[in-house]
């Protein structure tokens, strides 16, 4: 929802990359780290939505 709220007002293709380049990280991340606190899954959620609001704001590998 962050990704959402954030990317509005922006392209639709490029807020639906961003929310799966946040859920894809989410779930990269949980599956390597397994079975966590709610304190750890609301780190890793915060991660994946950063992720994507950094593609919204521009940024790709190189920064």
């Amino acid at each position: 929802m962050p990704v959402v709220v954030f990317g509005e007002g922006a392209d639709e293709e490029k807020i639906i990359r961003a929310v799966t380049l946040s859920n894809l990280v989410t779930i990269y991340i949980k599956l390597k780290l397994g079975r966590l606190s709610a304190l750890c899954g609301a780190s890793i959620s915060v991660t994946g939505a950063c992720c994507g609001i950094t593609y919204l704001m521009g940024g790709d590998e190189s920064n």
